[in-house]
């Protein structure tokens, strides 16, 4: 007995140093050194320091490797390919129960601790599994003695806890309230009050549940409507752009062959209407009929630039006649 206490109080200050792998090589020799369950009174401490050198060496992001198997003596446990956390947490109950050989014989702390250690590694099904197969291996004298018991006895305690963690962790972490309340109702171990507790907390749980469902469900929704104002903001910009560009490109093809041809028929004009205003009245007047039938005949077809020309011209011809004439 005493190597056995100095094997588990060296596994212990192992694992409060954080020297897991250590720890865990030291509680197994513990665990070798363990008596017949039915002989063992440290049995229990053992395997809870074992249960929780487990759950922090598995509790990582990545799932478990086989050189981690190999540290808690899970490599004849789990056979599972590839290897999960769910795989290697119920390989530690099952080594556990192995050494038991007997559920009935295994503490309800260490099933807690059990439950414990899946809620924590994220697979509470694991746990769930565990504490079903808890209760059903109860013997006929623990049912008998827990019928009786009063929520102050020592058994009853530990039996409370166990369902405390089952109906108000496990379950809803499975999102199977239905379970958690049937439970609860067929259990006949349970005071009322007991029982309306529970139920509280269940509910409880399952409020806050639903108030974190639809928190992530407005935060998606918020996600979206941002995406969707900021795809339409580069459509838009898009569009944008796309009518600046139209815009330039028409602008720089803006001179039309009519414009041309109203500036060199202007220019034509005024080259052969001067040498005619400076020959002769009848030149002047020659020039006048023509402005006039222009002015009157091309009203509608000619750009505004080219009669303004022509207005200008017809003015500076009233002016010459005006002088000639005096």
């Amino acid at each position: 007995m005493a190597d056995l206490e100095r094997q588990y109080q060296k596994a212990l200050r192992l694992f409060l140093l954080t020297r897991y792998a250590q720890a865990a090589a030291s509680c197994l020799q513990a665990i070798e050194l363990l008596p017949l369950p039915q002989e063992s009174l440290n049995g229990t401490k053992v395997w809870a320091l074992y249960l929780t050198i487990g759950t922090t060496l598995l509790n990582r992001p990545e799932d478990p490797t086989p050189n981690t198997l190999s540290t808690l003596g899970l490599t004849q446990s789990v056979s599972d390919k590839p290897i999960s956390k769910k795989s290697a947490c119920y390989g530690l109950w099952t080594n556990l129960t192995d050494w038991y050989q007997n559920l009935n014989l295994v503490d309800p702390s260490l099933v807690t601790s059990a439950m414990v250690m899946s809620l924590k590694l994220n697979v509470p099904a694991v746990g769930r599994q565990v504490v079903e197969e808890w209760y059903s291996s109860l013997s006929e004298a623990t049912v008998d003695h827990l019928s009786v018991a009063g929520e102050d006895d020592g058994v009853m305690k530990l039996y409370r806890e166990t369902v405390d963690l089952y109906v108000c962790r496990v379950l809803p972490a499975l999102n199977d309230y239905d379970s958690a309340r049937s439970f609860l109702e067929y259990n006949s171990f349970l005071s009322p009050s007991a029982k309306t507790t529970l139920e509280k907390s269940i509910t409880a749980h399952q409020e806050a549940a639903k108030r974190q469902e639809e928190q992530k469900a407005a935060q998606k929704e918020k996600e979206k409507e941002r995406e969707r104002r900021e795809l339409e903001k580069k459509e838009q910009q898009q569009q944008s752009k796309k009518a600046t560009e139209a815009t330039s490109s028409r602008a720089l093809q803006d001179k039309s062959p009519r414009t041309l041809a109203d500036s060199s028929l202007a220019t034509s004009i005024r080259t052969w209407l001067l040498p005619l205003t400076q020959n002769s009245n009848y030149g002047v007047l020659f020039v006048l009929f023509i402005l006039f039938g222009l002015l009157r005949y091309y009203r509608s077809q000619l750009s505004p630039a080219f009669k303004g020309l022509m207005a200008k011209l017809w003015q500076t011809v009233q002016m010459g006649t005006k002088v000639t004439y005096m």
